[in-house]
């Protein structure tokens, strides 16, 4: 039996050295493994800018905002009178070579106000208030789209004159913006290959293709005018449409050599 034993532990101690060395040598392996790869979707070498294109014209369209209000001290009359204010306004733009689709009433608004006579206060010696009076007011919004942005100012003195006594602004646009778009588009992209090329230089690489095109969001600046125009006389208000410009954004990754 102790012979039996003592055979048994020599086994175990000749096993011992043989681990330790496969420990070894596996402790040697993850050393030298080599560095993961890139995750997928990432480009190697490359280089990416973003370009801007930008292109102007003159607007084609023209919106006026037109307001008409009345007042008076019952709210039925105040209505009525607004209403045949409004409607006579609108008879006027049609005149004025409007077309019956691009007028639009745009909000209609009823309100009562209270106001007390003017006098002394109480505290200066006054008597107390008595009553206050109620006044209604009635308020129609119109809108008209007018297609020669040249003769907006003779259509804004058209409606004034027919009773529209609020002018709350003018912007401009232009209906189609396809060929504006088109045109900065193509700026955007030289200017993303001006770019990339400028920074290629400066890096000392050679630039490659495209690899990869997106466009950012394309905006558009409407020259605008916000203001209240005199009531009546001395013809139209002058107006001045000015330019549109359209702006388009491209993002461009290139594939670089070193």
């Amino acid at each position: 039996m102790l012979k039996q034993g003592l055979s048994r532990k020599a086994g175990w101690l000749a096993l011992v050295p043989a681990l330790a060395s496969l420990a070894l040598l596996a402790g040697c392996s993850s050393l030298t493994a080599p560095a993961p790869s890139a995750q997928e979707g990432e480009l190697a070498n490359t280089l990416t800018v973003s370009g801007v294109g930008q292109a102007s014209g003159p607007p084609e369209l023209a919106t006026v905002e037109l307001g008409v209000v009345t007042s008076g001290p019952e709210v039925g009359p105040a209505v009525a009178q607004s209403n045949q204010t409004a409607e006579t306004v609108m008879d006027a733009l049609a005149q004025a070579g409007v077309a019956e689709d691009d007028i639009q009433t745009t909000g209609f608004n009823v309100w009562s106000e209270e106001h007390y006579p003017p006098g002394l206060s109480f505290e200066e010696g006054g008597a107390p208030p008595g009553e206050p009076a109620v006044i209604y007011r009635v308020e129609n919004s119109v809108r008209a789209t007018v297609r020669d942005v040249e003769v907006t100012g003779d259509v804004i003195q058209v409606a004034l004159d027919a009773g529209a006594n609020q002018v709350r602004g003018v912007s401009f646009s232009i209906e189609d913006t396809t060929a504006l778009e088109e045109e900065a588009q193509t700026q955007a992209i030289e200017n993303a290959r001006a770019r990339a090329a400028d920074l290629a230089e400066k890096m000392g690489v050679t630039l490659g293709d495209p690899m990869v095109i997106s466009e950012g969001p394309r905006t558009g600046g409407f020259p605008a005018v916000e203001a209240a125009y005199g009531l009546g006389g001395g013809g139209g208000p002058p107006i001045s449409a000015g330019q549109m410009t359209v702006s388009v954004q491209v993002n461009v990754t290139f594939g670089v050599d070193q």
